[in-house]
């Protein structure tokens, strides 16, 4: 009998209060770098307003996850876009650096 080890499907992201799980399919992948492009190809200065960049944020995050999860990170943030623009840096980051490290060589010569 062979027996396959299962594969995660999804990233933790912990906030201490919630987890919320980014899926790691192949669509789930072309929205976190749609989000990235969406963020670095806005139209953003350093003279925006608040309400510019907190709507820019927001679009990113919903992209990634859901308008409901967006409501959570908000509020956990304080109804700060400053905290909220931390909160979306360190999960893009976090989820980038998950995913290398489960599509590293060494990783998957482990499954071999």
């Amino acid at each position: 009998m062979v027996v396959i080890k299962k594969v995660e499907n999804s990233i933790p992201i912990d906030f201490g209060e919630f987890v919320l799980e980014f899926s790691i399919s192949d669509e789930s992948i072309k929205r976190l770098d749609e989000a990235k492009k969406k963020y670095e190809n806005s139209k953003l200065q350093d003279n925006s307003n608040l309400d510019e960049v907190r709507e820019v944020l927001k679009e990113t995050w919903i992209t990634l996850f859901s308008q409901e999860d967006y409501e959570k990170v908000i509020k956990l943030a304080g109804d700060s876009t400053i905290n909220f623009f931390i909160y979306l840096v360190q999960t893009i980051q976090g989820i980038q650096t998950e995913i290398e490290v489960r599509g590293s060589l060494e990783n998957i010569q482990s499954y071999m």
